[in-house]
């Protein structure tokens, strides 16, 4: 199986998903999935920062790690189509905000505060479409 067939078109989205908004909830799964790609991206750039300065990373930061590593299943599952996609989201939402909550104290993470912040409104969303 290529990487290709893994993602879904828009067109494949919005055929899957044809009840639910014609085209919004495309929109809505692509942006969903860029932002938890930028989560993901800034949090392991943030933790290369923050271990410069403290190693190993403390245990209150650990959730940082589960959610950059959630945030790449999740776009995946987004881009795919997976029916699976509301339930993924609503726990990626969950994580995101809990650490965006460990990692407001440490400078290195500011970015990633933002964008875990803004992918758990995302997922939110698309956790709670109906």
């Amino acid at each position: 199986m290529t990487a290709q067939a893994l993602v879904m078109s828009p067109s494949e989205v919005r055929e899957r998903y044809a009840t639910e908004g014609s085209g919004r909830i495309v929109d809505e799964v692509h942006e969903s999935a860029r932002r938890c790609l930028a989560c993901a991206g800034s949090a392991w750039l943030g933790l290369a920062a923050l271990l410069d300065r403290v190693a190993p990373i403390p245990d209150r930061l650990i959730v940082i790690i589960d959610c950059a590593e959630i945030c790449e299943v999740t776009a995946r599952s987004l881009m795919r189509g997976s029916t699976e996609m509301r339930r993924i989201c609503a726990l990626t939402a969950a994580i995101c905000g809990r650490a965006a909550e460990a990692a407001e104290t440490e400078h290195e993470l500011a970015e990633f505060v933002d964008a875990a912040h803004q992918c758990a409104r995302s997922c939110r969303s698309i956790s709670e479409a109906e």
